[in-house]
């Protein structure tokens, strides 16, 4: 089996990430802000930027969200970011059940990088990928990286990396640890969405009854030491062969 796990939402939490970017933006321009739960109750809805900055003119709330979509890139925002409690344990746990993968939805993938490294992450992924900025690039690489393997379950916690794998006719759970509810991860095609990856964890683990339910794996599936003893059952990924392991994180 094979997880490819988004890093935003399911492994680190952005809320700090956004925040910083929100408080900086705003304030440079002079713009009314609201306090940071209220901010951040907005952004998992979806909300428009315009709601972010009440009382801003349509031509200043574009501005803001240009200004803020360039902030919310910058390193010292991103080394803000921690991992969420429990995903080195839960990561250990899903690895014992397949090869984990990482995906990263956003420009700087340096800082990213840097970030995964210093919260001792890294090792428990077999390949880390950088996700393209348009869509049809996103959907390419996630069909790539589930090349070769029957088995494959995609775990969303951004809306981008949602539709591209729902696009892409990948199998998406959801992660709602992040910059989106559950209900809009649950809309655009993950099912079904947990509140953590240690919940997640505790599912496979349990057997995965959830996932059963919703189609994500064969009836009476069931995880031992051998991962693959359904091998016989097609889920997940359009591609088919054997499933191959990788000796060190391979990182593009």
């Amino acid at each position: 089996m094979r997880f490819i796990i988004e890093m935003t939402g399911p492994i680190v939490d952005p809320r700090p990430r956004y925040c910083a970017a929100y408080h900086q933006v705003a304030r440079e321009m002079s713009l009314p802000r609201i306090d940071e739960a209220e901010f951040w109750r907005l952004v998992r809805r979806g909300d428009p930027h315009g709601r972010w900055v009440p009382g801003a003119k349509p031509a200043q709330v574009r501005e803001f969200q240009q200004r803020f979509d360039q902030a919310v890139e910058a390193d010292e925002f991103i080394a803000r970011q921690r991992e969420h409690d429990g995903v080195g344990e839960a990561l250990t746990r899903l690895r014992r059940h397949g090869e984990c993968q990482l995906v990263t939805n956003g420009a700087n993938r340096l800082a990213r990088q840097a970030l995964l490294d210093r919260l001792d992450l890294s090792v428990h992924f077999s390949v880390m990928r950088g996700l393209p900025d348009d869509q049809s690039g996103r959907v390419r690489v996630l069909k790539e990286m589930a090349e070769g393997e029957d088995r494959v379950l995609i775990v969303c916690g951004s809306e981008e990396v949602t539709r591209a794998a729902t696009q892409g006719g990948l199998v998406v759970s959801g992660v709602a640890a992040g910059a989106v509810v559950a209900a809009r991860l649950a809309r655009l095609g993950a099912s079904p969405v947990f509140a953590s990856l240690a919940e997640l964890a505790d599912e496979v683990e349990s057997g995965g009854e959830r996932l059963v339910q919703a189609g994500l794996l064969p009836p009476k599936y069931h995880f031992d030491r051998n991962p693959f003893v359904t091998a016989d059952h097609a889920f997940a990924s359009r591609a088919r062969g054997g499933s191959g392991s990788a000796r060190g994180p391979r990182r593009r």
